[in-house]
């Protein structure tokens, strides 16, 4: 009975261990501000907005080198 009470709140702690580690993984905001603007670049591209496009995979790409 004492090993089912153990194994059954070791389990839930590997559990808890694993939710976390993958919502602490998340993107960090310097990422998720490229990835929003590399779709914004993409609208962009697509409608015809070159100049501004251009301007903003500038943009990106210095924040890339950081």
């Amino acid at each position: 009975m004492t090993y089912v009470v153990v194994g059954v709140l070791l389990l839930g702690f590997l559990m808890y261990v694993l939710v976390m580690f993958l919502f602490l993984r998340g993107k960090s905001s310097l990422e998720r501000e490229i990835e929003r603007k590399m779709k914004l670049g993409m609208e962009m591209q697509r409608s015809g907005k070159l100049r501004e496009y251009g301007e903003l995979m500038r943009e990106v790409e210095e924040m890339e080198k950081k």
